[in-house]
């Protein structure tokens, strides 16, 4: 299983706990085009939007998959391609950014 595939349930969790107010994810598969990745979403269970892997690879920083990019309400870079953050590693970024 790739790092992208392991990592797409913690990404749906933080979704789910945050909802659209403080957090959506967006997923770009770069082994799938754009009907794949909506079958993949699908098949997995993934409600949040998915792009095309070009647009994410403009944030590609440290030469591996997954790339993170957190960015916040105000469309500020919180975190970008800081290795392979956890689900806790983004949910600390999102409260920490929130006071929370």
């Amino acid at each position: 299983m790739s790092a992208c595939v392991a990592a797409a349930p913690g990404l749906e969790g933080l979704n789910e706990e945050y909802g659209v107010d403080k957090f959506i994810a967006i997923s770009a598969w770069s082994d799938a085009d754009g009907e794949n990745q909506a079958q993949f979403a699908e098949e997995k269970g993934l409600t949040f939007p998915n792009i095309g892997a070009s647009l994410s690879n403009r944030f590609e920083r440290d030469g591996g998959i997954p790339t993170y990019i957190l960015i916040g309400p105000g469309h500020e870079l919180l975190m970008v391609d800081q290795g392979r953050p956890s689900p806790a590693d983004i949910q600390g970024a999102i409260d920490e950014y929130f006071g929370g």
